[in-house]
């Protein structure tokens, strides 16, 4: 398809890799961000946080507490808005601080 976006390649945290979206495959105007959410509250999650390790899982996030899907969709938003052209490339992470690169 000529003028259409590569595909991306999207990897776990631990594995992230965006070379698949760099600035050289987009066209003006059109800029890549990576976002990725740790541990989300969503239905699958609040039956985790509940179980016995849930405490376990909230001692690993310096924020004590996950994020709420909200927040992930507040970080979309502003990439999608807001974000200036220079951070296009970025890795954000929305995850409390459970991970620091």
């Amino acid at each position: 398809m000529s003028g259409a976006l590569a595909p991306c390649r999207i990897e776990g945290r631990d594995g992230v890799d965006d070379r698949d979206n760099r600035p050289r495959l987009c066209g003006p105007g059109i800029y890549a961000f990576a976002i990725c959410p740790g541990f989300t509250m969503t239905g699958m999650a609040e039956d985790c946080s509940c179980q016995p390790r849930g405490d376990k899982l909230l001692a690993d996030i310096p924020l004590g507490r996950v994020a709420m899907p909200e927040e992930v969709a507040e970080m979309a938003a502003f990439c999608a808005l807001k974000a200036p052209p220079s951070m296009t490339g970025a890795v954000l992470d929305v995850n409390g601080a459970s991970y620091v690169r």
